[in-house]
């Protein structure tokens, strides 16, 4: 159902002591359940001025406060709009007027004036200040080129267009200044010259300033295209909802083309007309399409049919996945031709209100809603909020230890019938659930009581959690579903804070407690308290020796229950200590030797925690420190550290911000050692008179991958300086043992050595830190916790190109320091500066240094060669169970094995050879090592170096590495597999649409990827044009000239 509004008429009483706003509506329910009322709407805030709503014969009259009228700032226009209350959310409708409309009224001496804006919708303001509508009567685009013909001849010549004319993006809050070519005054046509360079990615609107007010100019043709051949993009002009000018680049998609005519919705299904510009009868076939926003993921609806030149579909939710998330689809229609594939928006022309509808299949249930963005385009938004939730009744009984609650849940729109319930763990990684359906008793088929008495509640203390949610199972439309139960039919939203039921001691030996509480989602929950206080009171630490005093309340009671432990945090594992019962609680006892030899190594990060028998589970409660004891002396592992043997140091110390004590064992730091704060004192002094006596001036200190290896763009650029003349004021920084040394020792001179003296006495006489990964890359380890006091300049040589992977740096990182920052096409300087904040000077288009080297070397081989390099996955290196578990182990471990991959590889002699990211060689290579054969190589880091495999591979395989670009610099084919494509946008995110702009195909699972490798291995490893052609964007250079680029633009600033 839709709610469709429209101005109707503004009139005032003969007394003018109230004013009415009149608007008439298309919807056949009570409208007075929807309706909230008329608003002021700006950036700032919203105002409610009206008092009282009026419905007769399908009009709504709006009585409005004068008084309020008077108190609200009216220099500046602000927009009216209708709110409507539907389900629990807010819904802000601007009004929009297609015709010119006006009307003057006087509040107490201010002049106010309601009118359409040169937008289109409806403003109120002081009428002395009333805004110029700029109308727009056509529009012409070219490669830089853009001209606007004046509607009004007046205005043609009264505005300033050489000074007041931008292009301005309200999300940015971002101005460009057009400069002024020309006025015709003839046609009244102004040009304008263009730099579409920050244009990308983001929508832009043409304003003029005029006497202080900000003029959006205002547009009702059709929209133009133009094709940049350069960029290989496409620049699209088109007039918005409020027929504003909107231009962007690669937004062919933004069009008007399609105009939204009706739709209905009922039973699990919407209904959809629209209509287009053109003749569609010439179109293969036609479908409704959703991409989601925050992934640009896209998903088919339906299929349409063309009646009367105008589109028809019909979507059924019952059919759809996209009701499984709670996100927000923009709705396109995709047209096929011969030629390919259109995607164009679905425009909305008039004042439309979407009412929501309940949406399902047999996985979920969800609240669905069509919307008009704010670019006037048919968006929809899924919620989960259609299944309403509500707790009554609450008993906690003392006497005989139960809690007892009703608990209603209801679907809107529909019939449900409660079925069941259990309980489960709040925490994801042990999800234990217990069942309670035969605990209820039904009131009705939407609400059951619910009661948890004594024994029940000793049951769910033995699961072993300390958090246990709900559960409720119910039938609705013939399926079963569940959900976690949330109380959300009112709109209090903070029920942990607002909603307090007492705490309940069921077990009085053990001190064992309930509470019944919300957790921040909303959602029921119990939480179990094992004992009603327990902290350490006292620490005790000398000569390696540990005693640590714990108290524990009622500890008669419990001393049977308990004992101590220390967990590991990097083996998951508790370790057994001597303990003792004392009146108040236990004392624990441990030295260096004695955790050595149970953990079997000299290296660990222990803390203490408590372990309770409840019979056939054992449950561990951490431990708290009284933070009021002094404890100011071992606040730090260096300010506690005892040495033990060789370079090793054990420390018991307090982490103050999580309450917690913990037992470490490891070398010192640099920062932590006393020579280490001597030595760098010592060699900034030296540095400083180095500076002013005049020695060695204008030094570059390089490096990557903390000085580990030699193979990336530091090592690249640092040859290609070291192979000029008269430049031997750059030092390359590593350690002692990185694995491609004996490139490194060509150049002994002007090695600097990790840590040592030298280094930070370079790295204080440094000019530049020219780094690839990153500061700690040139950094001495004493300033690896300082980076955001950082004093030195910095020019970043990048790792990759900057698309697949979003990054969390920006122009202000390392504490402002970054002068030049290296990418490898005008489309990433625009990824740069509209995405990461950066400025412009800070970018220098150069290509990248490690590109200069690179040859294909695939056919001097005898035997062809296939590269597989993943990359990094943060989330999943927690552990080695984790991992064994991921889905990225189970995905290359089929991959690996697969017996069609090697049937292939063995009958066409051909090697592939496995490289995953160095995070994951550090701690799991070795898993892999199993599917290694004659024809499956299983490298490990520093056994090959990634230039030699690209450079002898005739295929690639990876998912998301930055490294498939130096891939196909040298025109090789690569195939991405994109397997956890949903969990890695959701950790990452990326800066290009991971299903439109790759450069080679894709393969979601392992038989398509093995059947795309068989595909290229018949072809002989062809490189495709398409994919030659979509790489044009990504390289503006490929002259073996990037070193060069580099060196001459650091010089600029030196």
């Amino acid at each position: 159902m839709t709610i469709k509004f429209s101005l109707i008429d503004i009139t005032k009483d003969s007394r003018e002591e109230t004013l009415l706003i009149t608007f008439d509506y298309n919807f056949d329910g009570n409208i007075v359940d929807y309706v909230s009322g008329l608003y002021i709407v700006n950036n700032q805030q919203k105002i409610k001025i009206s008092k009282d709503l009026i419905i007769t014969n399908q009009k709504i009259k709006f009585n409005i406060d004068k008084s309020i009228l008077y108190k609200i700032d009216l220099s500046k226009p602000n927009d009216l709009a209708l709110v409507f209350q539907v389900d629990n959310s807010e819904v802000v409708k601007i009004v929009n007027i297609e015709k010119k409309f006006e009307y003057q009224f006087t509040v107490l001496n201010k002049d106010l004036i309601i009118k359409s804006s040169s937008s289109k919708s409806l403003v109120i303001m002081e009428s002395k200040n009333s805004e110029v509508d700029i109308s727009v009567s056509d529009v012409f685009i070219s490669d830089n080129i853009l001209e606007l013909i004046i509607k009004d001849k007046q205005l043609f010549y009264e505005i300033d267009y050489k000074n007041n004319v931008y292009f301005y993006n309200q999300k940015l809050n971002e101005k460009v200044h057009l400069k002024l070519l020309n006025m015709n005054q003839q046609t009244y046509g102004v040009q304008f010259e263009i730099n579409y360079e920050k244009l990308f990615f983001e929508n832009w609107k043409i304003v003029i300033l005029n006497e202080g007010n900000t003029n959006a100019l205002t547009y009702a043709g059709e929209s133009k295209e133009y094709f940049l051949e350069a960029d290989q993009s496409l620049a699209t002009l088109w007039p918005n909802l409020s027929h504003e000018i909107i231009i962007s680049l690669n937004s062919s998609i933004n069009q008007k083309n399609f105009i939204f005519d009706e739709f209905h919705n009922e039973n699990n299904y919407f209904e959809l007309t629209i209509k287009p510009d053109f003749e569609v009868n010439d179109y293969v076939k036609i479908t409704l399409i959703a991409i989601e926003r925050s992934t640009n993921i896209k998903q088919e609806l339906c299929e349409g049919k063309t009646i009367d030149n105008k589109l028809f579909f019909k979507v059924n939710y019952q059919s759809i996945e996209i009701i499984e998330s709670n996100e927000i689809f923009d709705i396109l229609v995709q047209y096929e031709r011969p030629s390919g594939k259109l995607l164009r928006k679905i425009f909305v022309e008039d004042n439309y209100l979407f009412l929501p509808q309940t949406a399902f299949n047999e996985k979920a249930i969800k609240r669905v809603r069509l919307y008009t963005n704010a670019d006037g385009y048919l968006s929809l938004l899924v919620e989960d909020n259609a299944i309403l939730m509500s707790v009554s009744n609450v008993k906690i009984n003392e006497s005989s230890s139960s809690i007892s609650l009703n608990m209603s849940q209801l679907v809107r729109d529909g019939i449900s019938n409660f079925i069941g319930i259990s309980v489960l763990s709040e925490d994801d990684k042990k999800q234990v659930e217990y069942k309670l359906s035969s605990l209820i008793s039904r009131i009705d088929d939407n609400t059951i009581k619910l009661k948890l008495d004594k024994v029940i509640l000793n049951e769910l203390s033995k699961l072993g959690q300390k958090n246990l949610l709900f559960k409720v199972y119910f039938e609705f439309n013939g399926g079963i579903y569940n959900k976690l139960f949330e109380f959300n039919e009112d709109d209090i939203n903070d029920k942990k804070n607002v909603i307090k039921y007492p705490l309940l001691t069921f077990d009085k030996d053990s001190q064992s407690s309930v509470e019944l509480t919300y957790n921040y989602a909303n959602q029921l929950k119990l939480m179990f308290n094992f004992f009603s206080e327990v902290q350490i009171s006292s620490v005790k630490f000398e000569k390696n020796t540990a005693e640590i005093d714990v108290e524990i309340s009622n500890i008669t009671k419990a001393k049977d229950h308990i004992h101590a432990a220390l967990y590991d945090f990097r083996n998951d594992q508790y370790i057994d200590i001597n303990t003792r019962g004392t009146s108040t609680g236990i004392k624990i006892y441990f030295d260096y030797e004695e955790l050595k030899s149970n953990i079997s190594q000299n290296d660990f990060a222990l803390k203490p925690v408590l372990l309770i028998d409840k019979g056939e589970t054992t449950l561990c409660v951490d431990i708290p420190i009284d933070l009021d004891l002094d404890f100011s002396l071992n606040t730090t592992f260096s300010s506690t550290a005892l040495k033990v043997e060789n370079d090793n140091y054990f420390a018991v110390f307090v982490d103050r911000l999580k309450a917690q004590l913990l037992i470490e064992a490891r070398p010192k730091k640099d920062y932590e050692k006393t020579i280490g704060k001597m030595k760098n004192i010592a060699a900034k002094l030296l540095a400083m008179i180095a500076s002013v006596s005049g020695f060695k001036k204008n030094i570059w200190v390089i490096s990557e991958n903390l000085g580990e290896v030699a193979q990336d763009n530091g090592y690249a650029f640092f040859k290609y300086c070291m192979n000029k003349p008269n430049n031997k004021l750059v030092y390359y920084v590593t350690k002692k043992d990185n694995k491609n040394m004996d490139k490194l020792l060509e150049h002994k001179k002007n090695l600097i050595y990790y840590d040592t003296f030298m280094h930070y006495f370079y790295y204080h006489l440094s000019r530049f830190l020219v780094v690839a990964h990153g500061i700690r890359d040139t950094s001495p380890s004493f300033y690896h916790n300082k980076i955001r006091f950082n004093t030195k300049d910095i020019i970043y040589l990048q790792h990759g190109i900057i698309a697949m992977k979003k990054l969390g740096f920006n122009s202000k990182s390392y504490n402002n320091r970054i002068q030049k920052f290296v990418v490898s096409s005008t489309h990433e300087k625009r990824i740069l500066i509209n995405k990461m904040n950066f400025n412009e000077e800070q970018i220098m288009v150069t290509g990248l240094s490690r590109f200069d080297d690179l040859i294909d070397t695939s056919h001097q081989l005898d035997k062809k060669q296939i590269f597989v390099m993943p990359t990094w996955r943060e989330w999943i290196l927690n552990n080695e169970v984790d991992f064994i578990g991921s889905d990225f182990f189970k995905h290359y471990k089929a991959l690996l094995t697969n017996e069609k991959l090697k049937k292939v590889l063995r009958e066409e002699n051909i090697v592939l050879k496995f490289y995953p990211h160095i995070e994951i060689q550090r701690n799991y290579i070795e898993l892999f090592e199993d599917f290694a054969s004659d024809h499956i190589k299983i490298i490990k880091s520093g056994e090959e170096d990634i230039k030699s495999l690209i450079m002898d591979s005739s295929l690639m395989i990876t998912d998301y590495s930055s490294v498939c670009f130096d891939f196909n610099y040298l025109e090789k084919p690569t195939i991405f597999y994109h397997f956890d494509l949903n969990e890695y946008l959701s950790h990452r995110g990326a800066f290009v649409d991971l299903t439109q702009d790759l450069v080679g195909e894709v393969a979601y699972k392992s038989n398509e990827l093995v059947d795309l490798i068989e595909k290229s291995v018949c072809d002989n490893f062809k490189y495709e044009f398409q994919f030659k052609e979509k790489s044009k964007k990504y390289y503006n250079y490929k002259d073996k000239k990037n070193n060069q680029r580099i060196f001459e633009e650091i010089k600029k600033i030196q």
